[in-house]
């Protein structure tokens, strides 16, 4: 990071002795220091969705039910990639400017990524696109209110705009990464269906292959431990790889 104290921390104590920080650096589960709603499927979480930045909560004391930490005074900001981890910053959990809480929308976070690790953003680049002047270029408010609108924006952390880290959101404040991965999921699911529906005998000869004294299959779709999706014989106990 470019600045050894944030928001009156220090970051490096931060990374190394406070909440999600030592889990970070090891390899750990910092599930317990997401936001609550990490498990809600109709939740959108539009940081993620437009910058790509998730946000830990610092805290080390477990709520009674023992699933998330206490909520924090402080977050930390990161970025994933494949299996990095990118820490941004440390900011307040509460950043109010009249009634309007704009730590979600700080154009900083990305410029401390863009400057503490260039060679994340450099992808996102928009060629051939100016920046714009400084009287052209969107308050942490305007990000919001567009935001909010479902209004997917350039940013400029940099020299060069950058299109959403997070893939954007569409108009009806969805993550549009999200959509696409459902979609391709969903025609996956119905091309299986369909060769499964077309090619029955193909299913038993590779049942009764497997497990000469099958019984009549009966298969469900699954969502592996690894995130795959699988087709399993309930009747016989066997994986059929399609």
């Amino acid at each position: 990071m470019t600045d050894p104290l944030l928001c009156g921390i220090s970051y490096n104590y931060t990374l190394h002795k406070i909440g999600a920080g030592p889990k970070l650096c090891i390899g750990q589960s910092v599930i317990a220091h997401q936001s609550k709603d990490v498990f809600t499927a109709y939740t959108e979480d539009l940081l993620l969705a437009t910058w790509g930045l998730h946000h830990l909560h610092l805290s080390t004391e477990l709520e009674e039910n023992g699933k998330f930490v206490r909520r924090a005074d402080y977050l930390l900001f990161v970025y994933v990639e494949g299996q990095s981890i990118y820490t941004v910053d440390i900011r307040p959990h509460k950043e109010f400017e009249g009634n309007v809480n704009l730590v979600w929308y700080r154009k900083n976070l990305l410029k401390n990524l863009q400057i503490s690790f260039p060679e994340v953003l450099d992808k996102y680049q928009l060629n051939g696109v100016l920046r714009p002047t400084p009287d052209e270029e969107l308050t942490d408010l305007q990000h919001r209110s567009l935001r909010k609108a479902g209004i997917t924006t350039a940013a400029v952390p940099g020299e060069f705009p950058i299109i959403d880290p997070g893939g954007g959101i569409s108009t009806a404040g969805s993550s549009l990464a999200n959509t696409m991965r459902t979609d391709l999921y969903m025609r996956q699911i119905y091309g299986w269906e369909a060769f499964l529906n077309e090619n029955p005998k193909h299913v038993l000869d590779r049942v009764y292959t497997i497990k000469k004294s099958a019984r009549i299959p009966e298969l469900k779709l699954i969502l592996s431990s690894s995130g795959k999706f699988e087709v399993i014989d309930t009747a016989n106990n066997i994986c059929l790889k399609l």
